[in-house]
């Protein structure tokens, strides 16, 4: 790898994107410890192969499968067009307006201006790789007495970044085509839960009026009123993506499927289908939580079918 520049990519609550370039750390010796080395020798997989991805669809979010969006054929009014306007641009890196260096002054200065640093973006010949910032793992900010790695061994730092380890996506300089790696990371990185929050809240109005049943044989979801999108608790991210997600008519599983699903997850996660005393229709209720988060999952077959075969992670 033949690093050209770096640089660190925050995101608003708003969704704006934002590109600074990255200044080397004080006291580093170019002679004996380079910086950009030091980044790179990290990655574990700089030679990521994109030509299989496919593009990029609802099905490849659920199911966290490697995909691609061609920024340059995205409209305004598309959900990820945020993306195309801050990235799809020469020299974004070169031609930011501002740089940042991992010191205690400009963590702060970032924090003030209620920006979240999300990635870190690296600039190749021919392409940009984009490597997501967790806040809580990479991202340092006044900690103390902290470790890193198996060992126990402790840190004193006031700010600063552990470097990732992994490519989240690359973004081709020529046709601007972004291929999106780890999909759940992207969606850490760009936000995109709050992307798709009031697509989520649509769907879930729906299965409250019961425009929308579950499965094939039309179960009635009753949402407890304890059950709100706007509490922390149900603001994960996969469960935003899975309900923004859903579509009916490729809700093809049977209530015997959903009931078989139930045996293979822990007790307090699972759903009860009861039969409806005066209209003797089939009927969830979700009263909490964890039941919530079962229930975002089995909106799809291929989650559905993951819980059978005992594949279902927690999310």
């Amino acid at each position: 790898m033949n690093i050209l520049n770096i640089g660190i990519g925050v995101v608003t609550r708003k969704l704006d994107i934002k590109i600074y370039s990255l200044a080397k750390p004080k006291g580093i010796n170019a002679g004996k410890v380079v910086f950009e080395d030091d980044i790179v020798y990290k990655i574990k997989n700089p030679s990521l192969d994109v030509s299989k991805f496919k593009p990029f669809d609802n099905n490849a979010l659920v199911n966290e499968e490697p995909c691609y969006i061609d920024l340059m054929e995205l409209a305004d009014e598309d959900e990820f067009y945020f993306i195309r306007k801050a990235l799809a641009q020469d020299n974004i890196i070169g031609n930011a307006v501002d740089q940042v260096g991992l010191t205690k002054k400009d963590f702060q200065n970032i924090d003030k201006r209620k920006e979240n640093i999300r990635f870190l973006i690296l600039e190749e010949k021919d392409r940009y790789l984009l490597l997501y910032l967790s806040p809580y793992k990479n991202v340092i900010k006044n900690k103390h007495g902290f470790t890193v790695g198996n060992k126990p061994t402790k840190f004193d730092i006031d700010y600063g970044i552990i470097y990732p380890e992994y490519v989240t996506a690359i973004l081709d300089k020529k046709s601007w085509r972004l291929s999106i790696a780890d999909v759940s990371n992207f969606e850490r990185m760009f936000n995109l839960k709050n992307v798709r929050f009031a697509q989520a809240k649509s769907v879930l109005d729906k299965f409250k009026n019961q425009s929308y049943k579950l499965g094939k044989d039309g179960i009635i979801i009753k949402l407890s009123d304890k059950v709100d999108l706007n509490l922390k608790e149900y603001q994960k991210t996969r469960q935003i993506t899975y309900i923004s997600c859903y579509d009916p008519n490729n809700a093809n599983y049977s209530t015997e499927s959903i009931r078989e699903a139930m045996k293979h997850i822990p007790q307090e996660e699972r759903l009860k289908i009861d039969i409806s005393d005066n209209s003797n229709k089939k009927v969830i209720e979700i009263n909490n939580a964890k039941q919530f988060k079962t229930f975002s999952a089995v909106l799809h077959d291929s989650i559905l079918h993951r819980m059978l075969s005992d594949k279902y992670e927690a999310m």
